[in-house]
């Protein structure tokens, strides 16, 4: 139990460092100072021109109206190249090239993060969304005064899952390093679409639902559905379990006060869930290793994404594999 709590501890911690990057803007992301504005590039175009570069003949990158830069020289993810998600007189944010991780059979997105200022930039990586499905990620960059950095994160594109990939909305921050509670410099929601799709013709995938699995909350705005149990979760079985928004509005689902066959366990749960989006999530929790998992009981939790925001709405669940 002792190791297994150490390697808990240590996820908790990884992930508490690149939410309190995003801090400055949790609490008032509407706030003009964050520079928050949504940008959509279209993939979908196609350029033809071509030019030289070190001998070797590239196509141009095209440009839509909202500054991005794009070459969708291939299918799906991997048409990404030169995608400017954010640029101003203080940083550089840009997709260089997408490549299949054969290791993770996942997207290996590969970014530039350059600092143009005097003083050293954190640059993250918040929300995730593929065809409407949140989608997680770890990313944490740090660039020095006038550093540009080379680096990537991966994108669990999960085709058999979400279908071909459509749209990919990348939510990217960048901050005072050195002063981290600030508001961010940089806050925003980054729309991609895939080569032949645009707003008017993406169409998200629908579920199809699983044997054994158990809606245990469907109301106006939310939906919670149990998949099962999670038989590789550490020591205690944990539960995988499907998180739909349905609301116009971010929310923050928490699964509190479990309890597994009648023993009390301590919960690792939370998922944010962007507005009309849907999500997944291994639930994971510590208790005695021998605990037979014949019931879990819990309590669902409904708050507005921002920090420390009180539940609006609460639902206590039963769930018996």
């Amino acid at each position: 139990m002792k190791g297994k709590f150490i390697k808990i501890l240590a996820l908790i911690l990884a992930c508490l460092m690149v939410a309190v990057m995003a801090a400055g803007c949790a609490s008032d992301g509407d706030d003009d100072g964050g520079k928050k504005e949504d940008k959509t590039a279209d993939t979908a175009k196609v350029p033809e021109a071509t030019k030289e570069n070190g001998g070797k003949t590239e196509p141009d990158a095209t440009k839509d109206d909202g500054g991005n830069t794009i070459n969708a020289d291939g299918d799906g993810i991997y048409s990404l190249r030169n995608v400017v998600l954010y640029e101003d007189d203080d940083c550089l944010f840009r997709i260089d090239s997408v490549e299949k991780d054969e290791f993770w059979g996942s997207a290996q997105i590969n970014v530039t993060c350059e600092n143009k200022t005097d003083k050293q930039l954190g640059f993250s990586i918040g929300n995730m969304v593929l065809n409407g499905c949140m989608r997680s990620t770890m990313f944490l960059e740090t660039a020095e005064a006038g550093e540009t950095v080379e680096s990537y994160f991966n994108l669990d594109v999960a085709e058999d899952l979400l279908g071909e990939p459509q749209e990919l909305i990348i939510g990217i921050t960048v901050s005072d390093y050195e002063n981290i509670l600030s508001d961010p410099l940089v806050k925003e929601d980054v729309t991609l679409y895939m080569p032949g799709y645009d707003e008017s013709n993406v169409k998200y995938p629908e579920r199809t639902p699983t044997a054994g699995e158990k809606t245990v909350l469907d109301s106006d705005g939310h939906k919670l559905v149990v998949l099962g149990v999670d038989e590789d979760s550490w020591g205690v079985p944990g539960l995988k379990v499907y998180y739909e928004n349905k609301t116009d509005k971010d929310v923050k689902f928490d699964i509190d006060d479990v309890e597994i066959g009648g023993n009390p366990v301590t919960s690792y749960a939370g998922s944010t869930v962007l507005a009309g989006c849907c999500g997944y999530e291994n639930l994971s929790f510590d208790g005695d290793d021998d605990i037979e998992p014949t019931d879990y009981k819990f309590t669902v939790m409904v708050s507005e994404d921002t920090l420390w925001a009180d539940p609006f709405f609460e639902q206590e669940c039963t769930f018996e594999p």
